[in-house]
């Protein structure tokens, strides 16, 4: 896969808790181009959003402070963030996984996954062809 020019660095808000997956996946979106930047917690990752406003939004369900899902939901709020999210979560929690779809999330990957497929999911979501 060809990594984005500097021009069309596309910006990626991650909400991962486990400090040590956050960190891989931003290596490794860093490496593919990206412009990553890691949020511990639903709170934090609002702030972020509100900062960077992202084009791509990523979230584990199951966060400290308030979870993946009510960052959603306060996205969907407001109307002025317009960007897709993907919701990355433990399997076996296909009730929050539906209530994610009805709050607008775009994808899901099922933990463990592929970086690589995130990646391609990414882009696609993006419409970036590479």
């Amino acid at each position: 896969m060809e990594k984005l020019k500097i021009a069309e660095r596309k910006k990626i808000v991650i909400a991962e808790d486990d400090s040590t997956f956050a960190m891989l996946l931003k290596f490794r979106l860093d490496e593919e181009g990206f412009m990553t930047f890691i949020a511990n917690d639903g709170t934090q990752a609002l702030d972020l959003i509100k900062e960077v406003n992202p084009d791509i939004f990523i979230s584990d369900i199951m966060l400290p402070q308030i979870s993946g899902l009510e960052v959603l939901e306060q996205i969907k709020q407001n109307n002025s963030f317009t960007f897709p999210t993907l919701i990355i979560s433990s399997a076996g929690q296909e009730t929050m996984v539906m209530r994610a779809f009805e709050l607008g999330a775009n994808d899901f990957l099922s933990k463990p996954f592929s970086i690589n497929e995130l990646i391609i999911r990414i882009k696609k979501t993006l419409d970036i062809n590479k």
